[in-house]
């Protein structure tokens, strides 16, 4: 047997032990196993088209979005399958979050003074805790707030939790994860204590497309079901299960979900369907429809003890940036 055959018969082997849903495990085993019988592997080669190619298979036959193999030029530990969850925080995590701002493309102001978060990841909160905080403490004094997920492709729960904290008076429960493995259930709730303000009653828009994935699912998915947050744009890419790793060879590891998720509200996830937006609009034009949904929302509830030039400023900023927003639309 090649040493591609044998990745191929390992991973095989390792999907029916411990895929998260046995009565697919199976059927998913056979049916590898019979085209490495049939010798479609005989002659592979070890490389990234090869884990292109496993991960185009693997995902077919599982409809699983989150199982897949990575190959790597350089040689990896061989970590122990029983534990790589998630590997403990190294060093070169740490930089590498520095080096994309812990997932924090933008954070500013619009017109109207409402705040927008473009988060492209959802870092260890070990990591990007305190970025999240610095984020959420420029945008405390916004009107609204939208957070922009469209590009974001998941992450950790526990950075999900952090920045949820944020958006709740109090602490909330936003899902439940059952590992198959050790039978065990989690319940993932936001964080107790945030180092800034809390915005439980600020409006909040949430932006997602067809690229958003995993825990900017979760994210998007739970807000939304908690009544927390107006979903604007498209339906998300469908994966909920959560994953766990295993080092094939050095150079090849192979993602496994390893259970799966439900939210306390719905009893049930996203897989395979999406996180569909209460508003529905092409990604691409989601910004600018969740910043006028955000100006209307404010224009509607302008009734306030400003003093009356300030209040008159405020309210032609919003005027001006609805009717440039309008006239966007129209184009």
């Amino acid at each position: 047997m090649s040493d591609a055959e044998t990745v191929v018969r390992r991973a095989a082997d390792l999907v029916e032990e411990r895929y998260a849903f046995p009565a697919e495990a199976g059927a998913i085993a056979a049916a590898v196993r019979g085209r490495l019988s049939a010798g479609e592997f005989a002659e592979s080669t070890i490389d990234r088209a090869f884990a292109r190619r496993l991960t185009a298979l693997f995902r077919d036959l599982s409809g699983d979005k989150h199982m897949g193999f990575a190959f790597f030029d350089d040689p990896q530990p061989m970590r122990d399958e029983e534990d790589f969850v998630f590997h403990e925080i190294t060093d070169e995590d740490r930089l590498e979050g520095r080096c994309r701002n812990c997932g924090f493309h933008a954070v500013t102001r619009l017109a109207g003074n409402i705040g927008y978060i473009d988060l492209r990841e959802f870092v260890p909160a070990e990591v990007g805790g305190p970025t999240a905080d610095a984020a959420m403490g420029l945008v405390a004094d916004t009107e609204a707030l939208i957070i922009d997920l469209r590009r974001n492709d998941g992450g950790r729960q526990d950075m999900v939790a952090h920045i949820a904290g944020y958006l709740f008076d109090e602490p909330v429960q936003l899902s439940s994860r059952h590992n198959h493995i050790t039978g065990e259930t989690t319940h993932h709730r936001t964080s107790r204590e945030v180092a800034g303000r809390r915005s439980g009653g600020k409006p909040l828009y949430v932006l997602t497309s067809r690229d958003t994935f995993s825990a900017g699912e979760a994210f998007a998915y739970d807000l939304k079901h908690l009544g927390r947050a107006i979903l604007v744009g498209e339906t998300t890419a469908g994966g909920a299960n959560p994953t766990k790793i295993y080092t094939l060879t050095p150079h090849v590891w192979m993602a496994i979900p390893y259970g799966w998720i439900t939210n306390p509200i719905t009893g049930t996830n996203w897989e395979g369907v999406g996180v569909s937006p209460d508003v529905e609009i092409d990604a691409e034009r989601a910004l600018d429809e969740a910043h006028r949904l955000a100006l209307l929302g404010i224009r509607d509830t302008l009734d306030r003890d400003w003093p009356r030039p300030l209040l008159d400023e405020y309210v032609s900023e919003v005027e001006q940036a609805l009717c440039t927003l309008d006239g966007l639309a129209e184009d």
